[in-house]
Protein backbone atom coordinates (compact mmCIF):
# COMPACT_ATOMS: atom_id res chain seq x y z
CA UNK A 1 0.00 0.00 0.00
CA UNK A 2 1.14 3.47 -1.17
CA UNK A 3 2.32 5.74 1.56
CA UNK A 4 -0.62 8.74 2.10
CA UNK A 5 0.69 12.14 1.48
CA UNK A 6 -0.49 15.04 3.16
CA UNK A 7 -1.82 18.23 1.22
CA UNK A 8 0.89 20.22 3.30
CA UNK A 9 3.71 18.05 2.30
CA UNK A 10 2.51 18.13 -1.52
CA UNK A 11 2.78 22.08 -1.64
CA UNK A 12 6.36 21.82 0.32
CA UNK A 13 7.62 19.50 -2.52
CA UNK A 14 5.94 21.60 -5.53
CA UNK A 15 8.26 24.42 -3.85
CA UNK A 16 11.18 22.53 -3.80
CA UNK A 17 10.93 21.19 -6.76
CA UNK A 18 10.05 25.30 -8.14
CA UNK A 19 13.24 26.74 -6.48
CA UNK A 20 14.65 23.28 -7.89
CA UNK A 21 14.50 24.37 -11.31
CA UNK A 22 14.85 28.06 -10.86
CA UNK A 23 18.31 27.24 -9.55
CA UNK A 24 18.79 25.34 -12.48
CA UNK A 25 18.05 27.82 -14.87
CA UNK A 26 20.35 30.66 -12.85
CA UNK A 27 23.22 27.90 -13.48
CA UNK A 28 22.41 27.23 -17.20
CA UNK A 29 22.04 31.15 -17.63
CA UNK A 30 25.67 31.74 -15.78
CA UNK A 31 27.42 28.91 -17.80
CA UNK A 32 25.58 30.09 -21.35
CA UNK A 33 25.61 33.78 -20.61
CA UNK A 34 28.54 34.88 -18.67
CA UNK A 35 31.15 32.35 -21.41
CA UNK A 36 29.67 34.94 -24.13
CA UNK A 37 29.80 38.38 -21.69
CA UNK A 38 33.60 37.41 -21.64
CA UNK A 39 34.38 36.19 -25.00
CA UNK A 40 32.53 40.04 -26.05
CA UNK A 41 34.46 41.34 -23.10
CA UNK A 42 37.49 40.09 -24.56
CA UNK A 43 36.76 41.00 -28.07
CA UNK A 44 36.43 44.73 -27.40
CA UNK A 45 39.85 44.20 -26.01
CA UNK A 46 41.16 43.14 -28.75
CA UNK A 47 39.31 45.98 -30.92
CA UNK A 48 40.80 48.20 -27.97
CA UNK A 49 44.67 47.29 -28.44
CA UNK A 50 47.72 48.96 -26.61
CA UNK A 51 48.69 52.64 -28.25
CA UNK A 52 51.96 52.45 -29.00
CA UNK A 53 54.55 54.99 -27.73
CA UNK A 54 57.46 56.22 -30.65
CA UNK A 55 60.12 58.32 -29.07
CA UNK A 56 60.22 62.15 -29.32
CA UNK A 57 62.24 62.88 -32.47
CA UNK A 58 65.36 65.06 -31.89
CA UNK A 59 65.30 68.68 -33.45
CA UNK A 60 68.46 70.52 -34.08
CA UNK A 61 68.80 74.47 -33.33
CA UNK A 62 69.27 75.08 -36.64
CA UNK A 63 66.30 73.08 -37.81
CA UNK A 64 63.88 74.72 -35.52
CA UNK A 65 65.56 78.17 -36.38
CA UNK A 66 64.66 77.46 -40.20
CA UNK A 67 61.11 76.41 -39.11
CA UNK A 68 60.40 79.24 -37.55
CA UNK A 69 61.55 81.68 -39.82
CA UNK A 70 59.04 80.37 -42.89
CA UNK A 71 56.61 81.62 -40.70
CA UNK A 72 57.99 85.55 -40.63
CA UNK A 73 55.77 87.76 -42.35
CA UNK A 74 52.98 86.20 -42.75
CA UNK A 75 49.31 87.28 -42.03
CA UNK A 76 48.63 86.12 -38.41
CA UNK A 77 45.00 85.90 -39.01
CA UNK A 78 43.72 83.76 -42.15
CA UNK A 79 42.08 81.11 -43.60
CA UNK A 80 42.94 77.27 -42.34
CA UNK A 81 45.23 75.38 -45.30
CA UNK A 82 43.93 71.75 -45.28
CA UNK A 83 46.15 68.77 -45.19
CA UNK A 84 45.23 65.35 -46.42
CA UNK A 85 47.15 62.15 -45.05
CA UNK A 86 46.19 58.64 -45.35
CA UNK A 87 47.82 56.20 -42.45
CA UNK A 88 50.90 56.73 -40.12
CA UNK A 89 52.90 53.73 -39.27
CA UNK A 90 56.33 52.73 -38.94
CA UNK A 91 58.45 50.77 -42.05
CA UNK A 92 55.34 50.85 -43.89
CA UNK A 93 57.20 51.37 -47.37
CA UNK A 94 53.99 52.55 -48.91
CA UNK A 95 54.19 56.36 -50.31
CA UNK A 96 50.59 56.95 -48.75
CA UNK A 97 52.02 56.21 -45.20
CA UNK A 98 53.39 58.25 -43.31
CA UNK A 99 56.17 57.13 -40.32
CA UNK A 100 55.39 58.00 -36.87
CA UNK A 101 59.03 60.00 -36.20
CA UNK A 102 58.03 61.92 -39.66
CA UNK A 103 54.64 62.78 -39.11
CA UNK A 104 56.14 64.46 -35.08
CA UNK A 105 58.52 66.41 -37.14
CA UNK A 106 56.17 67.74 -39.47
CA UNK A 107 53.52 69.16 -36.48
CA UNK A 108 56.72 70.16 -34.58
CA UNK A 109 57.65 71.92 -38.13
CA UNK A 110 54.25 73.33 -38.15
CA UNK A 111 54.25 74.45 -34.49
CA UNK A 112 57.79 76.67 -34.92
CA UNK A 113 56.52 78.61 -38.25
CA UNK A 114 52.87 79.97 -35.90
CA UNK A 115 50.68 77.24 -37.40
CA UNK A 116 47.85 75.92 -35.01
CA UNK A 117 45.76 72.73 -35.50
CA UNK A 118 41.93 73.38 -35.80
CA UNK A 119 39.06 70.91 -35.48
CA UNK A 120 36.29 70.35 -38.26
CA UNK A 121 33.29 72.54 -36.56
CA UNK A 122 36.22 75.11 -36.54
CA UNK A 123 36.78 74.90 -40.23
CA UNK A 124 32.68 74.35 -41.06
CA UNK A 125 32.23 78.12 -38.85
CA UNK A 126 35.05 79.57 -41.23
CA UNK A 127 32.98 78.48 -44.08
CA UNK A 128 29.92 79.78 -42.66
CA UNK A 129 31.01 83.11 -42.76
CA UNK A 130 32.93 83.42 -39.36
CA UNK A 131 36.67 85.75 -39.46
CA UNK A 132 39.44 83.43 -40.12
CA UNK A 133 41.08 83.17 -37.25
CA UNK A 134 44.91 82.62 -36.26
CA UNK A 135 47.12 80.59 -38.61
CA UNK A 136 46.09 77.54 -38.50
CA UNK A 137 46.14 73.75 -40.38
CA UNK A 138 43.34 71.49 -40.25
CA UNK A 139 44.47 68.03 -40.20
CA UNK A 140 42.57 65.38 -42.11
CA UNK A 141 42.99 61.28 -42.78
CA UNK A 142 40.91 59.72 -44.94
CA UNK A 143 40.10 55.95 -44.86
CA UNK A 144 39.63 55.48 -41.19
CA UNK A 145 42.84 53.56 -40.38
CA UNK A 146 44.21 51.33 -37.67
CA UNK A 147 47.63 53.27 -37.67
CA UNK A 148 45.67 56.34 -36.32
CA UNK A 149 44.63 55.13 -33.05
CA UNK A 150 47.75 52.69 -32.79
CA UNK A 151 50.52 55.83 -33.36
CA UNK A 152 49.02 59.15 -34.52
CA UNK A 153 46.74 59.40 -31.15
CA UNK A 154 49.44 59.49 -28.93
CA UNK A 155 51.67 61.99 -31.34
CA UNK A 156 48.43 64.32 -31.30
CA UNK A 157 48.49 64.05 -27.12
CA UNK A 158 52.17 64.86 -27.15
CA UNK A 159 51.52 67.76 -29.47
CA UNK A 160 48.25 69.12 -28.06
CA UNK A 161 47.33 68.91 -31.48
CA UNK A 162 43.55 68.04 -33.18
CA UNK A 163 42.89 65.94 -36.04
CA UNK A 164 39.78 64.66 -37.82
CA UNK A 165 39.67 60.87 -39.40
CA UNK A 166 37.11 60.52 -42.50
CA UNK A 167 35.55 57.26 -42.05
CA UNK A 168 33.97 54.70 -44.61
CA UNK A 169 31.66 54.07 -41.87
CA UNK A 170 30.62 50.72 -43.48
CA UNK A 171 34.24 49.29 -42.93
CA UNK A 172 34.98 50.19 -39.74
CA UNK A 173 35.69 47.18 -37.60
CA UNK A 174 35.87 45.26 -41.17
CA UNK A 175 39.42 43.51 -43.23
CA UNK A 176 41.15 43.71 -39.72
CA UNK A 177 43.60 44.92 -39.05
CA UNK A 178 43.24 47.87 -41.65
CA UNK A 179 40.69 50.04 -40.60
CA UNK A 180 39.36 51.52 -36.91
CA UNK A 181 37.11 49.43 -34.82
CA UNK A 182 34.16 51.07 -33.43
CA UNK A 183 35.49 50.70 -30.15
CA UNK A 184 38.89 52.73 -30.89
CA UNK A 185 36.79 55.33 -32.58
CA UNK A 186 34.74 55.76 -29.50
CA UNK A 187 37.76 56.06 -27.26
CA UNK A 188 39.08 58.56 -29.48
CA UNK A 189 36.65 60.94 -29.98
CA UNK A 190 35.96 60.96 -26.22
CA UNK A 191 39.67 61.89 -25.88
CA UNK A 192 39.04 65.12 -27.68
CA UNK A 193 41.85 65.06 -29.80
CA UNK A 194 39.84 63.61 -32.88
CA UNK A 195 36.70 64.72 -34.66
CA UNK A 196 35.20 62.21 -37.32
CA UNK A 197 33.60 63.33 -40.91
CA UNK A 198 32.46 61.56 -44.01
CA UNK A 199 34.27 59.34 -46.63
CA UNK A 200 31.64 57.69 -48.22
CA UNK A 201 29.67 54.53 -46.26
CA UNK A 202 30.82 51.73 -48.75
CA UNK A 203 31.54 53.84 -51.60
CA UNK A 204 35.09 53.71 -51.80
CA UNK A 205 35.65 52.05 -54.43
CA UNK A 206 36.59 52.23 -58.07
CA UNK A 207 34.98 49.80 -60.79
CA UNK A 208 33.85 49.97 -64.79
CA UNK A 209 31.67 53.29 -64.83
CA UNK A 210 30.71 55.11 -68.25
CA UNK A 211 30.08 54.14 -71.72
CA UNK A 212 33.93 53.29 -72.19
CA UNK A 213 34.05 51.21 -68.95
CA UNK A 214 36.82 53.48 -67.61
CA UNK A 215 38.03 52.42 -64.04
CA UNK A 216 36.50 55.03 -61.89
CA UNK A 217 34.94 55.76 -58.61
CA UNK A 218 31.42 54.25 -57.89
CA UNK A 219 30.47 57.35 -56.39
CA UNK A 220 30.61 59.60 -59.08
CA UNK A 221 30.27 57.48 -62.19
CA UNK A 222 27.51 55.55 -63.69
CA UNK A 223 27.87 51.95 -62.68
CA UNK A 224 27.11 48.81 -64.91
CA UNK A 225 23.84 47.44 -63.85
CA UNK A 226 21.57 44.70 -64.95
CA UNK A 227 24.31 41.46 -64.78
CA UNK A 228 26.51 44.04 -66.82
CA UNK A 229 24.09 44.76 -69.78
CA UNK A 230 23.67 48.62 -69.51
CA UNK A 231 24.24 51.46 -67.44
CA UNK A 232 22.46 53.10 -64.67
CA UNK A 233 20.07 55.73 -64.96
CA UNK A 234 20.23 59.20 -63.62
CA UNK A 235 17.29 57.93 -61.00
CA UNK A 236 19.22 54.66 -60.50
CA UNK A 237 22.22 56.40 -60.12
CA UNK A 238 21.03 59.00 -57.61
CA UNK A 239 19.26 56.61 -55.77
CA UNK A 240 22.03 54.57 -55.00
CA UNK A 241 23.94 57.54 -53.98
CA UNK A 242 20.96 58.51 -51.63
CA UNK A 243 21.32 54.95 -49.65
CA UNK A 244 25.21 55.62 -48.94
CA UNK A 245 25.04 59.15 -47.45
CA UNK A 246 21.81 58.14 -45.21
CA UNK A 247 24.11 54.72 -44.53
CA UNK A 248 26.86 56.77 -43.17
CA UNK A 249 24.36 59.24 -41.43
CA UNK A 250 23.15 56.46 -39.30
CA UNK A 251 26.30 54.70 -38.89
CA UNK A 252 27.12 57.82 -37.27
CA UNK A 253 24.34 58.31 -35.49
CA UNK A 254 23.85 54.73 -34.23
CA UNK A 255 27.51 54.85 -32.73
CA UNK A 256 26.24 58.01 -31.07
CA UNK A 257 29.08 60.72 -33.17
CA UNK A 258 28.04 64.16 -33.55
CA UNK A 259 26.21 64.35 -37.26
CA UNK A 260 29.30 64.90 -40.32
CA UNK A 261 29.48 68.12 -41.71
CA UNK A 262 32.55 67.94 -44.02
CA UNK A 263 33.36 65.17 -46.92
CA UNK A 264 35.94 64.00 -48.94
CA UNK A 265 35.83 62.27 -52.44
CA UNK A 266 37.45 58.95 -52.76
CA UNK A 267 40.24 59.28 -54.57
CA UNK A 268 39.29 63.17 -55.23
CA UNK A 269 37.31 61.60 -58.13
CA UNK A 270 34.58 64.31 -58.82
CA UNK A 271 33.17 62.07 -61.63
CA UNK A 272 33.69 62.54 -65.54
CA UNK A 273 32.59 65.37 -67.63
CA UNK A 274 31.77 63.30 -70.25
CA UNK A 275 28.97 62.88 -67.60
CA UNK A 276 27.57 65.87 -66.62
CA UNK A 277 23.69 65.12 -65.82
CA UNK A 278 25.86 62.87 -62.58
CA UNK A 279 28.44 64.87 -62.25
CA UNK A 280 26.29 67.54 -61.23
CA UNK A 281 23.77 64.92 -59.26
CA UNK A 282 26.07 64.04 -57.12
CA UNK A 283 28.14 67.48 -56.34
CA UNK A 284 24.84 68.57 -55.84
CA UNK A 285 23.46 65.64 -53.05
CA UNK A 286 26.58 66.22 -51.39
CA UNK A 287 26.33 69.72 -51.48
CA UNK A 288 22.93 69.55 -49.71
CA UNK A 289 24.43 67.61 -46.91
CA UNK A 290 27.15 68.89 -46.03
CA UNK A 291 28.72 71.80 -45.55
CA UNK A 292 32.24 71.35 -47.83
CA UNK A 293 33.59 68.65 -49.67
CA UNK A 294 37.44 68.17 -50.45
CA UNK A 295 39.11 66.85 -53.25
CA UNK A 296 43.10 66.66 -53.39
CA UNK A 297 43.37 67.75 -57.43
CA UNK A 298 41.06 70.72 -58.52
CA UNK A 299 41.83 72.27 -62.60
CA UNK A 300 42.35 75.90 -60.33
CA UNK A 301 43.75 76.56 -57.08
CA UNK A 302 40.88 76.20 -54.66
CA UNK A 303 42.40 76.10 -51.04
CA UNK A 304 40.31 77.01 -48.25
CA UNK A 305 39.18 80.52 -49.75
CA UNK A 306 35.34 81.84 -50.25
CA UNK A 307 36.03 81.76 -53.68
CA UNK A 308 36.26 77.70 -52.65
CA UNK A 309 33.63 77.46 -50.30
CA UNK A 310 31.02 79.17 -52.78
CA UNK A 311 32.39 76.22 -55.78
CA UNK A 312 31.59 73.49 -53.49
CA UNK A 313 35.50 72.05 -53.87
CA UNK A 314 38.85 72.67 -51.34
CA UNK A 315 41.87 71.74 -52.05
CA UNK A 316 44.03 69.92 -49.76
CA UNK A 317 47.83 69.78 -49.55
CA UNK A 318 48.40 65.96 -49.63
CA UNK A 319 51.24 64.21 -47.43
CA UNK A 320 53.11 61.56 -48.82
CA UNK A 321 56.08 59.19 -46.89
CA UNK A 322 58.59 61.38 -48.39
CA UNK A 323 57.07 64.77 -48.03
CA UNK A 324 59.97 66.06 -45.33
CA UNK A 325 58.75 68.76 -42.44
CA UNK A 326 60.54 71.47 -44.62
CA UNK A 327 58.85 70.40 -47.63
CA UNK A 328 55.17 70.76 -45.93
CA UNK A 329 55.84 74.05 -44.31
CA UNK A 330 56.60 75.56 -46.96
CA UNK A 331 54.05 74.47 -49.20
CA UNK A 332 51.30 75.21 -46.05
CA UNK A 333 53.00 78.89 -46.29
CA UNK A 334 52.86 79.37 -49.88
CA UNK A 335 48.97 78.42 -49.36
CA UNK A 336 48.70 80.89 -46.56
CA UNK A 337 46.49 83.57 -47.99
CA UNK A 338 48.45 86.86 -48.54
CA UNK A 339 46.53 90.23 -48.44
CA UNK A 340 47.46 91.98 -51.89
CA UNK A 341 49.37 95.26 -50.73
CA UNK A 342 52.71 96.88 -50.60
CA UNK A 343 53.55 93.62 -52.45
CA UNK A 344 57.14 93.42 -54.85
CA UNK A 345 56.68 89.35 -56.10
CA UNK A 346 59.96 89.36 -58.04
CA UNK A 347 61.89 89.61 -54.80
CA UNK A 348 59.58 86.67 -53.30
CA UNK A 349 60.92 83.84 -55.15
CA UNK A 350 59.49 80.97 -52.94
CA UNK A 351 55.89 82.06 -53.48
CA UNK A 352 55.95 81.53 -57.95
CA UNK A 353 55.08 78.49 -59.02
CA UNK A 354 54.97 76.70 -62.74
CA UNK A 355 51.41 74.98 -62.98
CA UNK A 356 53.45 72.86 -66.43
CA UNK A 357 56.24 71.87 -64.55
CA UNK A 358 54.95 71.78 -60.88
CA UNK A 359 57.86 73.45 -59.88
CA UNK A 360 59.01 76.77 -58.33
CA UNK A 361 60.32 78.53 -61.55
CA UNK A 362 64.07 80.70 -61.80
CA UNK A 363 62.96 84.03 -61.40
CA UNK A 364 66.01 84.82 -62.55
CA UNK A 365 64.51 84.43 -66.37
CA UNK A 366 61.85 87.12 -66.16
CA UNK A 367 64.31 89.46 -64.63
CA UNK A 368 66.81 89.01 -66.98
CA UNK A 369 69.67 88.20 -64.48
CA UNK A 370 69.20 84.33 -65.80
CA UNK A 371 69.42 83.08 -69.52
CA UNK A 372 65.82 81.51 -70.63
CA UNK A 373 66.24 77.30 -70.45
CA UNK A 374 67.89 76.49 -74.20
CA UNK A 375 64.94 75.81 -76.58
CA UNK A 376 62.47 77.68 -74.62
CA UNK A 377 60.23 80.30 -76.27
CA UNK A 378 57.83 80.65 -73.74
CA UNK A 379 57.61 80.93 -69.88
CA UNK A 380 54.95 81.50 -67.53
CA UNK A 381 54.80 81.37 -63.47
CA UNK A 382 52.04 82.60 -61.34
CA UNK A 383 52.59 84.08 -58.25
CA UNK A 384 50.79 82.62 -55.12
CA UNK A 385 48.72 80.91 -56.75
CA UNK A 386 46.92 79.62 -53.63
CA UNK A 387 47.68 82.65 -51.44
CA UNK A 388 45.83 85.00 -53.83
CA UNK A 389 42.63 83.14 -54.21
CA UNK A 390 40.39 85.76 -52.74
CA UNK A 391 42.44 88.95 -54.18
CA UNK A 392 40.51 91.46 -55.18
CA UNK A 393 40.98 95.64 -54.95
CA UNK A 394 44.03 95.73 -56.08
CA UNK A 395 46.26 97.31 -58.64
CA UNK A 396 49.19 95.62 -60.42
CA UNK A 397 52.47 97.87 -61.87
CA UNK A 398 54.60 96.23 -63.95
CA UNK A 399 58.04 98.12 -65.94
CA UNK A 400 58.32 95.57 -69.06
CA UNK A 401 62.27 96.11 -70.81
CA UNK A 402 63.71 94.20 -73.30
CA UNK A 403 61.15 94.07 -76.11
CA UNK A 404 61.78 94.08 -79.81
CA UNK A 405 60.03 94.98 -83.02
CA UNK A 406 58.29 91.94 -83.66
CA UNK A 407 60.32 89.57 -82.26
CA UNK A 408 59.06 88.82 -78.31
CA UNK A 409 56.21 89.81 -75.60
CA UNK A 410 55.53 89.41 -72.05
CA UNK A 411 51.97 89.07 -70.02
CA UNK A 412 50.51 89.87 -67.15
CA UNK A 413 47.25 88.35 -66.21
CA UNK A 414 45.04 88.55 -63.44
CA UNK A 415 42.45 87.56 -61.45
CA UNK A 416 44.14 84.23 -61.88
CA UNK A 417 42.35 81.20 -60.81
CA UNK A 418 39.02 82.60 -60.94
CA UNK A 419 36.52 83.21 -63.46
CA UNK A 420 37.33 86.06 -65.96
CA UNK A 421 41.18 85.74 -65.85
CA UNK A 422 42.28 89.05 -68.31
CA UNK A 423 45.79 89.25 -69.84
CA UNK A 424 47.56 92.40 -70.41
CA UNK A 425 49.69 91.40 -73.88
CA UNK A 426 52.27 94.02 -74.66
CA UNK A 427 54.86 93.94 -77.60
CA UNK A 428 57.12 96.73 -78.86
CA UNK A 429 54.21 98.60 -80.50
CA UNK A 430 51.46 97.41 -79.15
CA UNK A 431 48.78 95.51 -76.69
CA UNK A 432 46.21 92.97 -76.54
CA UNK A 433 43.92 92.50 -73.95
CA UNK A 434 42.33 89.03 -74.11
CA UNK A 435 40.00 86.62 -72.22
CA UNK A 436 42.79 84.35 -70.56
CA UNK A 437 40.35 81.30 -71.00
CA UNK A 438 38.81 81.85 -74.12
CA UNK A 439 41.46 83.81 -75.85
CA UNK A 440 38.93 86.19 -77.29
CA UNK A 441 40.75 89.34 -77.86
CA UNK A 442 39.00 91.89 -75.90
CA UNK A 443 40.92 94.99 -77.16
CA UNK A 444 43.94 95.64 -79.70
CA UNK A 445 45.51 98.91 -79.33
CA UNK A 446 49.23 100.62 -81.02
CA UNK A 447 51.87 101.64 -78.52
CA UNK A 448 54.72 104.29 -79.65
CA UNK A 449 57.72 101.91 -80.60
CA UNK A 450 59.30 101.35 -77.74
CA UNK A 451 61.49 98.63 -75.57
CA UNK A 452 60.03 99.70 -73.12
CA UNK A 453 56.69 100.01 -71.53
CA UNK A 454 54.86 100.71 -68.34
CA UNK A 455 51.26 98.19 -67.54
CA UNK A 456 48.93 98.96 -64.65
CA UNK A 457 45.97 96.73 -64.48
CA UNK A 458 43.57 97.55 -61.87
CA UNK A 459 40.88 94.41 -60.76
CA UNK A 460 38.24 95.33 -58.49
CA UNK A 461 35.07 93.54 -57.38
CA UNK A 462 33.14 93.98 -60.78
CA UNK A 463 35.89 95.72 -63.26
CA UNK A 464 39.42 95.07 -64.51
CA UNK A 465 40.98 98.17 -65.81
CA UNK A 466 44.18 97.95 -67.98
CA UNK A 467 46.54 101.20 -69.04
CA UNK A 468 49.30 101.13 -70.19
CA UNK A 469 52.00 104.21 -70.63
CA UNK A 470 49.16 106.24 -68.62
CA UNK A 471 46.74 105.91 -71.28
CA UNK A 472 43.55 103.73 -70.49
CA UNK A 473 43.29 100.62 -72.68
CA UNK A 474 39.96 98.90 -71.95
CA UNK A 475 38.10 98.15 -69.20
CA UNK A 476 36.49 94.57 -69.14
CA UNK A 477 33.42 94.17 -66.63
CA UNK A 478 34.01 90.81 -64.90
CA UNK A 479 31.50 90.98 -61.59
CA UNK A 480 32.18 88.89 -58.61
CA UNK A 481 35.48 87.37 -59.73
CA UNK A 482 38.58 86.86 -57.74
CA UNK A 483 42.11 85.59 -58.28
CA UNK A 484 46.21 86.68 -58.19
CA UNK A 485 48.80 87.38 -60.66
CA UNK A 486 50.74 85.71 -63.31
CA UNK A 487 53.49 86.87 -65.92
CA UNK A 488 54.79 84.99 -68.84
CA UNK A 489 56.92 85.87 -72.04
CA UNK A 490 57.63 84.77 -75.15
CA UNK A 491 59.97 85.53 -78.25
CA UNK A 492 60.77 84.20 -81.89
CA UNK A 493 63.77 81.78 -81.81
CA UNK A 494 65.71 84.19 -83.04
CA UNK A 495 65.11 87.42 -80.44
CA UNK A 496 65.60 87.48 -76.42
CA UNK A 497 63.09 87.15 -73.76
CA UNK A 498 62.07 90.34 -72.80
CA UNK A 499 62.20 91.30 -68.81
CA UNK A 500 60.49 92.26 -66.00
CA UNK A 501 62.36 95.53 -64.69
CA UNK A 502 60.10 96.01 -61.72
CA UNK A 503 56.76 94.57 -60.56
CA UNK A 504 54.40 95.57 -57.49
CA UNK A 505 51.11 95.16 -56.28
CA UNK A 506 49.25 97.14 -54.10
CA UNK A 507 45.95 97.71 -52.87
CA UNK A 508 42.87 100.07 -53.76
CA UNK A 509 39.83 101.38 -52.12
CA UNK A 510 37.06 99.28 -52.94
CA UNK A 511 34.41 101.94 -55.87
Amino acid sequence: MMPQVSAGSLAVHRVAGWLTRAVLWVLAVVIVVVPVRMALHLLNSHDLPDQLSTPMPAVSGQERASWQAAGVGLPSHAPPVVLAYHDIRPGSGDDYVVSPERFERQLMALAAAGYRTITSDEYAAYLGGAPAGPRSVYLTFDDGTEGLYLYADRILRRQRAHAASYLISGRVGEYRPYYLTWPEVTRMAASGRWDFQAHTHDLHTRGAVGEKRVNGSLLTGRAWVADDTRLETDAEHHARIERDVGAQLRDFERHDLPRPRLFAYPFSDLGSRRDTSVRRDTARLIDTTYAAAFTNETTAPAPTSRRAARGGEIQRIEVMADTTPAQLVRQVVAWTAIAPDKLEPLTDHGRWWDSWTRTVPPLGVFTGSDPAPTGKTYVQASYAPFGSADWRDYRVRADIAGLEAGGNNANVTVRVGGAGAITCRVAYAGVQVVDQDTGRIRTSASLDGNGRHLVDVEVTAGTTTVSVDGDRIAVVRAPGTTGGLALSIRRETDSTMPRFAALTVEAVTAG
